[in-house]
């Protein structure tokens, strides 16, 4: 064999396609970015360390701006939280959120996303669910009382066809849905996140699809003065000190903290 046709080969080999994946993403809104760091974080938080760690691809962790966060739901007074508000999809404001990419491979065979991809994605849903507490044993579904995970599709995405037709098979509801809980437009019948997302920018030009936790908000949403007044007790350990010293802020954060900064009344 000349030199030549060998140098041929290696070029047509260095020139072949590489295979086609979708790209998958989680979108962490508050907790779910940072519980499990501290020691007294308890079962719960360790569950969400080792979901971190087992399901996301630790170096793409990245901000996720222009989305429309903020405290809403307030907690039970007698559940960990104690009260305090916890972190949804709602409102216009925009603030930024945490973003990584799954872990798990996602193959493509010739532009058709095939079963094991399919159950792939059904699986990474599972497992964000149960991270979260939405899922368990005697729950499989994809749906609590209080909390839903939901798929967001890159409109510019080769295969949101696909991807819809897909979620639409793995999305675990109760028969009786009622998607209208969780915020108005938030989620549709189907567990489609209908929050709009900045698709263009950096943080998710190149993902195909995004899971998400949405929350259902209980009432109308807070001021500023009463998210900092449920939070005050607990100082440095508060769900808000927490999530603000991890970078995911709303456009709340400054007025909440201005509260906070106030000196106690007598």
């Amino acid at each position: 064999m000349g030199q030549n046709s060998r140098v041929g080969k290696a070029l047509r080999r260095s020139r072949a396609p590489a295979p086609q994946r979708l790209v998958g993403a989680i979108i962490l809104l508050a907790s779910l970015y940072w519980e499990g760091e501290h020691a007294d974080d308890g079962p719960d938080g360790a569950k969400r360390l080792k979901w971190r760690r087992t399901q996301l691809a630790s170096s793409t962790l990245r901000d996720l701006p222009n989305v429309p966060i903020r405290y809403a739901r307030r907690t039970e007074d007698n559940g960990r939280r104690k009260g305090q508000y916890t972190m949804i999809f709602a409102g216009r404001k925009s603030g930024t959120a945490k973003i990584g990419n799954l872990r798990a491979p996602l193959p493509v065979n010739a532009g058709v996303i095939p079963l094991s991809t399919e159950q792939a994605i059904g699986l990474a849903a599972d497992r964000l669910a149960q991270a979260e507490g939405i899922q368990s044993d005697q729950q499989i579904t994809h749906v609590s009382p209080w909390g839903v995970v939901a798929m967001a599709i890159n409109p510019s995405s080769p295969y949101r066809r696909a991807l819809r037709n897909a979620w639409k098979r793995q999305f675990k509801r109760e028969q009786k849905f009622d998607h209208k809980k969780f915020g108005r437009g938030m989620v549709d019948a189907h567990g489609f996140l209908r929050v709009r997302l900045p698709w263009i920018h950096l943080a998710l030009r190149h993902v195909d699809f995004c899971l998400a936790t949405q929350t259902a908000p209980n009432g109308s949403l807070p001021n500023a003065k009463a998210i900092a007044d449920a939070a005050r007790p607990f100082g440095k350990n508060s769900y808000f000190a927490r999530t603000v010293g991890a970078g995911i802020v709303t456009a709340d954060d400054d007025a909440v903290q201005r509260y906070l900064d106030e000196p106690p009344r007598e």
